[in-house]
């Protein structure tokens, strides 16, 4: 089976091609960071399948590519395209900026948002979640999902690796409600510190009570 032929859920599909492409240094390489993103998505709970014979038509592509599909759309499934692009921007401004972007289709996610009867309030509050160093930002971006999941709040993670007060003031200047700071020491204890962006007061807390602090158990 060749290397555009592999598509499947398991991961086995990544393993049998790193033997396919043991001679190319580059492209173990791309499989390295295909490894991780799926890190991410199985951290999310996210469903996926992995395909490498997706090629998209446009060329300033980087590095990978996604697809998000909607199960329930029938065959207008697909609401969003993109991928890495790290050129792109340095092409027409000079200024090297690494970059992910995408295009959606913006009928198909109110459908989407319809078949799935999900509702967003516009009166949602904001919090920040602050990784205070690379090493704890998986424990950060499971944070952010389980809030996704079990509360009304809008939640922003930060992914440019900004020292803490940068992202206070990001919190600040964003109207955010709450930051809640992930550090390496309060982790070894199964906490985080939430930070009331209003009257400046913090709060130690257990990482199994985030949903009752904010008001969902």
């Amino acid at each position: 089976m060749g290397l555009i032929e592999l598509e499947d859920s398991d991961k086995e599909v990544i393993e049998r091609a790193y033997s396919l492409l043991d001679a190319y240094p580059s492209a173990i390489n791309a499989l390295g960071e295909l490894e991780e993103i799926l890190s991410y998505l199985d951290i999310a709970d996210m469903d996926y399948t992995i395909n490498l014979g997706i090629a998209r038509g446009l060329e300033y592509y980087t590095g990978m590519v996604f697809e998000i599909r909607v199960p329930g759309l029938g065959a207008q499934d697909q609401i969003c395209g993109g991928g890495r692009y790290d050129r792109l921007i340095e092409l027409f401004s000079g200024q090297r900026m690494p970059a992910v972007g995408f295009a959606f289709g913006f009928d198909r996610v109110m459908d989407a948002m319809e078949v799935q009867e999900i509702k967003v309030s516009k009166e949602a509050d904001k919090v920040v979640i602050a990784p205070v160093s690379k090493d704890v930002r998986k424990d950060a971006f499971k944070i952010a999902c389980q809030l996704r999941r079990s509360s009304n709040l809008a939640v922003d993670l930060d992914l440019m690796n900004r020292k803490l007060n940068k992202i206070l003031d990001y919190a600040n200047n964003t109207g955010a409600r709450w930051t809640v700071i992930v550090g390496p020491r309060e982790l070894k204890e199964d906490k985080v510190v939430v930070r009331d962006m209003r009257t400046g007061e913090q709060a130690v807390i257990n990482m199994d009570g985030i949903g009752a602090f904010f008001g969902k158990p």
